[in-house]
């Protein structure tokens, strides 16, 4: 503004100086010629490198470099430094730099080389650096081959709430959110327009909230969708429960159902940890069901839940053998469950009892209590009524007359695609835990609906669209909350259709040959300004080149994020972290490299134009934004102008959850938005999300080159056992499993 104002201000006399001084000046760079490296050396791209011009003189810190160089990987970069005067002249100069692999030492390294691993590991309780080493290595190694997809956004948010929300902190915290269900209210429902148009009662105070869906269940043990569980959390207790801290800082994992802390046998130390593998869990006595009336519906006994253990095996309920928080997941598994399942075994066999009024569970792996009481916090491990299962059968959980409750709520009404109404448990063993007497759900799916009624007084909270960002970023009532999920533009790289059939032998998908060259995902990953994708497009989301984002800790104790520690870092390394991986120079060289082989092989004419779908998640605005920006961007940068090659995304917006359940999931699609959320506390537990076993049910890539059972991930690490300083190789798997629980490797490959 000032040169615009001096300019207007002055416009005779610098005009006539114009005319004395001639020619303006040119600025010149100098310090960039040509350079060679060795793979692994350290590479400043301004190191030596100035900038000068005959009137405004040193211009160094005004320099602009284009591109990037990868000291990693052999190649060679072109770097564009750009720099401009005051009077507007500018000027550019190109540089090669030259990437070259270090030639063979003649001896040995002192330490030998690599082999693979091979033994019984469990570092499950290990010093935490070494948890975060080994983190660190699985998630470069998920990064550098593209075999999570390519990340493009995190989940953040910006929340609204009414004035009437007094929430117990100002900031969010990874574990508890915004605190919501601790929060309290400053006037009540007789101040507020409820969702039948009408003022609600004096002395009552609902929150009042919305689902963009129906909840597919009301039954714990089979949810796989996140309205569900959102509906669910409300009206299920668990053994242990999350909860405040004294001072608000952070949380403590506290008894509910439970009358105590769960307590050991045969207790051991590993690494300054009490482990064991039984633990004895006190069920509270007097824990009743209520019905959707909030009448008594039966007692809940420890028998119940050991009842329920067994019905939810025996029909092979989603979350009691999968999901990751099962019975059978190598975490947490239990004695004989594997046999009993495949027959092998009788119940009483299991290592699930009954003793008095408590649970008692021998687990596989040695437990610390923390990973027992963490396992026991989620409402999954909950009984269902089993009177009225009985009763009812497979319709358990369709409706609040065919579900049971046990936590603070009880669900009232529920009608498909407009309210679901909860109320005060009266039966609640700790009516005091919260301040609502009640909650509702409305199904709105249009965001733009959902923010007009919050602006018209009929919701409590909601997010706020990206197309109203600009006018409510300074709402007194908008709170910032950084997400846990990842987006990734996930990928199906089988490539042929014969591996297609091999891996999903009902698909009728022919899959695009581009997509199986790790070249052209490697053009996807650098082809994509994430910064502009997220900030400026979608506006309130964050832009995100990993699959953890800073919610995740891999040793929940310490409260430190991964993202936050120094092998953190190291995850990114030659991935253009200072533009969130965006380099469309190499983005489009490595274009032009996928579509060269591709034609060589016979994929592909001169001509063609590659047609690629990819599915979205229907009424989702960030999804929509996002495709469309990605589809502009991507078609006009590659673009193989020697063979006139070109792509065209197709973009197909399908209603949650069948994109994920019958496109992304099964394979039936080249391309799809999607993102798996983990438990935040169990960072190495989410790992496994990622195999290409898909032995979570959630894996979203697919491809012969995504093969996480082969050992090729090189790691130095010191073995906290005996100290001794190790070079070994290691499979995906591998990492994933000796994080969680003890496991045999051969070859550095899982011994199953």
């Amino acid at each position: 503004m000032k040169k615009v104002l001096l300019a207007l201000s002055f416009l005779v006399l610098v005009a006539g100086l114009a005319a004395c001084a001639g020619d303006p000046s040119v600025p010149t760079i100098s310090g960039t010629g040509n350079a060679t490296l060795e793979v692994g050396e350290s590479f400043d791209p301004l190191a030596g490198v100035s900038a000068d011009d005959e009137n405004d003189g040193d211009l160094t810190s005004d320099i602009e470099v284009s591109g990037s160089v990868n000291v990693n990987a052999a190649g060679t970069y072109t770097l564009t430094y750009s720099v401009e005067n005051s009077e507007g002249e500018s000027v550019s100069v190109t540089r090669t730099v030259t990437v070259e692999s270090a030639e063979e030492e003649p001896d040995e390294p002192a330490l030998g080389d690599f082999v693979p691993a091979s033994g019984v590991y469990d570092f499950k309780f290990a010093p935490v650096d070494l948890k975060h080493q080994f983190f660190a290595a699985a998630e470069r190694y998920l990064v550098t081959n593209h075999i999570g997809g390519i990340p493009l956004w995190a989940s953040s948010s910006f929340n609204l709430f009414s004035d009437r929300m007094q929430l117990p902190t100002e900031g969010y915290d990874p574990v508890m959110g915004f605190g919501i269900a601790y929060a309290s209210m400053s006037q009540d429902d007789s101040s507020v327009i409820m969702d039948d148009g009408q003022a609600g009662e004096a002395g009552e105070y609902t929150y009042r909230t919305r689902l963009t869906e129906n909840p597919a269940t009301l039954n714990q043990w089979i949810y796989e969708d996140s309205i569900s569980s959102d509906v669910i959390t409300t009206f299920l207790d668990a053994l242990y429960f999350f909860n405040y801290n004294s001072d608000f800082s952070g949380f403590e994992l506290q008894p509910s159902m439970a009358s105590g802390m769960p307590t050991p046998s045969d207790a051991q130390e590993v690494f300054g940890t009490e482990v064991a593998n039984v633990w004895s869990v006190p069920v509270r006595d007097g824990l009743v069901w209520t019905d959707h009336t909030g009448a008594e519906a039966g007692d809940i006994t420890a028998q119940d839940f050991l009842d329920t253990y067994k019905l939810a095996v025996d029909n092979g309920w989603f979350r009691a053998i999968s999901g990751g928080g099962d019975f059978l997941n190598p975490a947490q598994e239990i004695v004989n469950m594997q046999e009993y399942v495949d027959g092998d075994a009788e119940w009483d066999e299991v290592g699930i009892s009954v003793e008095g009024n408590n649970i008692v569970f021998e687990f596989v792996p040695l437990m610390s209590e923390w990973n027992v009481i963490y396992w026991l916090s989620g409402f999954v491990m909950t009984p269902i009524n089993l009177d009225l299962y009985e009763e009812v059968g497979d319709e358990y959980g369709t409706s609040a007359e065919t579900t049971s409750y046990s936590g603070r709520f009880y669900l009232e009404t529920y009608e498909a695609d407009r309210i679901l109404r909860l109320k005060e448990n009266p039966n609640f063993h700790d009516p005091n835990r919260t301040f609502y007497t009640g909650y509702t759900f409305e199904v709105i799916n249009d965001a733009d609906i959902a923010f007009q009624s919050f602006i018209t007084g009929r919701l409590d909270a909601t997010g706020l669209p990206a197309s109203r960002f600009d006018e409510y970023q300074s709402y007194p009532g908008i709170r910032f909350a950084p997400g846990a999920t990842v987006f990734r533009m996930n990928i199906n790289a089988h490539g042929t259709v014969e591996s297609q059939r091999e891996q999903f032998p009902d698909s009728t998908l022919i899959p695009e040959p581009i997509l199986a060259y790790e070249d052209f995902r490697s053009a996807l990953y650098f082809g994509i300004n994430r910064q502009e994708l997220a900030v400026d497009v979608q506006r309130t989301a964050e832009p995100a080149q990993f699959y953890f984002t800073p919610a995740y800790l891999v040793d929940p104790a310490g409260g430190v994020p991964f993202r936050d520690t120094e092998y953190g870092a190291t995850v990114l390394e030659g991935l253009s972290p200072s533009t969130q991986g965006y380099n469309p120079d190499a983005a489009k060289a490595f274009f032009d490299s996928a579509v060269e082989d591709a034609v060589a092989a016979g994929d592909y004419a001169e001509g063609d134009v590659i047609e690629l779908q990819l599915v979205i998640q229907a009424n989702s605005q960030g999804s929509e934004l996002g495709a469309e920006y990605i589809e502009a961007e991507l078609e006009e940068l590659f673009v193989n102008e020697e063979l006139d090659i070109s792509i065209d995304i197709v973009i197909q917006a399908e209603p949650f959850p069948n994109n994920y359940f019958n496109f992304i999931i099964p394979g039936e699609t080249d391309m799809g938005f999607g993102g798996i959320s983990g438990s935040t506390l169990d960072a190495a537990g989410f790992l496994d999300t990622f195999n290409s076993l898909n032995t979570s049910g959630f894996t979203l890539n697919w491809g012969d080159d995504f093969d996480t059972t082969q050992a090729n991930i090189e790691l130095e690490y010191v073995n906290p056992s005996t100290g001794e300083t190790l070079r070994e190789i290691f499979s995906f798997d591998a990492i994933q499993r000796l994080l969680t629980s003890e496991v045999e490797l051969e070859d550095g490959m899982v011994v199953e």
